[in-house]
C-alpha cells in the first residue's frame, strides 16, 4: 500500500476529533455567554459565571498568555483560545499530510525533513499573524487616541459627566480605542467601580499612551482632581507624542530607501552607463 495512504488515514484520524472538540468548545462558550447575558446586573461581578477556560487541556500560563495576545489583536469577542489552538492543530495535521505526500514522492532525506518543516511553519504562522495584528492595533490606538481624548474633553467641558461622555463617545464613533472604552462602560454598568474599570483597561492593553490615560483618570477620580483639566492635559500630551512619532518615521524614510536603491536602482544604473562602454571595448579588442 502506498505511503501516502497511511498519511491520509493518520490525518483523518487526528482531524476528526479536533473538529468535534472545536464544535463542543464553541457551544459551551456560547452557552456560558448566554447565561451571563441573562443574569441580573445587580449581582456582583464574581457571581457571574465565566465561559469555560481551556486550562483543562492547556497549561494555565500558556492559555492566559494566548488569551492576552488575542485580546491585544482585537479578536477577544470573535476568537476563543480553544478555537485558535484547534486551528493550529488542524494546520499541523494538514502540514504533516501534505509534507508526507511530497516527501514520499521526492524520497531521500526530504521524507522526514519536509513534513517537519511544514509542521513548524503552520504551527508558527498563526502566532506570527496574531502578533502582527496586535502591533497594527496598537499603532491604530496611538493614532486615534488624541482625537478620542479631544472629544471627551469637549463633552466634559460642555457639562457631561465622565461616564456619560464615555457612553456618548462609544455610541458616536468607532475604532480600537472606542472598543476599549466601551468595555469600560460595560464594566461600570455591571457594577464595577470606575477606578477598577480603568485599572482593568490599563491591564489588558499594551499601548503605553492608553495605559497612561487610564492610570491618570483613575488617579484623578481617587484624588478629586478636575476631570476636564486632566483630559485636556492628556489630549495635549497624546498629540505631542503622535507628532514626535510621525517625525521619527519621517526621519527613518531616507535610511529605508537605501536598501531598494542599492539593490535595484544602482545595478540598473551601472548597466545602463557602463554597459555600452563594455560592449565597445569588447568590439574594439575583438576587431
Amino acid at each position: 500500500m502506498p505511503l501516502y495512504i497511511y498519511f491520509a488515514a493518520v490525518a483523518l484520524g487526528i482531524s476528526l476529533p479536533l473538529m468535534a472538540w472545536t464544535v463542543a468548545a464553541s457551544r459551551s462558550t456560547a452557552a456560558a455567554i448566554r447565561h451571563n447575558l441573562g443574569t441580573s446586573i445587580s449581582r456582583p461581578i464574581s457571581a457571574v459565571r465565566r465561559p469555560s477556560a481551556p486550562s483543562r487541556l492547556l497549561p494555565t500560563g500558556y492559555a492566559r498568555d494566548l488569551e492576552r495576545r488575542i485580546e491585544r489583536a482585537g479578536l477577544g469577542g470573535r476568537l476563543a483560545v480553544e478555537r485558535f489552538i484547534s486551528i493550529k492543530a488542524t494546520g499541523v495535521v494538514l502540514g504533516l499530510f501534505v509534507g508526507g505526500i511530497l516527501g514520499a514522492r521526492l524520497g531521500g532525506p526530504l521524507l522526514v525533513l519536509l513534513p517537519m518543516i511544514l509542521v513548524m511553519a503552520v504551527w508558527l504562522l498563526p502566532d506570527l499573524r496574531l502578533t502582527g495584528m496586535a502591533k497594527t492595533r496598537e499603532a491604530q490606538i496611538e493614532t486615534q487616541l488624541p482625537d478620542v481624548l479631544d472629544q471627551l474633553t469637549i463633552s466634559v467641558e460642555a457639562g457631561l459627566g465622565f461616564d456619560s461622555a464615555l457612553l456618548r463617545l462609544t455610541q458616536s464613533s468607532e475604532g480600537p480605542v472606542t472598543d476599549q472604552l466601551s468595555r469600560v462602560v460595560q464594566d461600570i454598568r455591571l457594577g464595577l467601580a470606575r477606578d477598577a474599570a480603568l485599572k482593568a483597561l490599563a491591564s489588558r492593553t499594551e499601548s503605553p499612551d492608553l495605559r497612561t490615560f487610564a492610570n491618570a483618570m483613575a488617579q484623578a477620580g481617587r484624588h478629586g482632581l478636575p476631570i476636564a483639566s486632566v483630559l485636556r492635559a492628556q489630549a495635549a500630551e497624546a498629540r505631542e507624542k503622535r507628532k514626535f512619532r510621525a517625525e521619527e518615521r519621517a526621519h527613518k524614510v531616507p535610511v529605508k530607501i537605501l536598501i531598494p536603491l542599492i539593490l535595484c536602482v544602482l545595478p540598473t544604473l551601472f548597466i545602463v552607463l557602463i554597459g555600452p562602454a563594455v560592449i565597445r571595448y569588447n568590439e574594439g579588442f575583438g576587431g
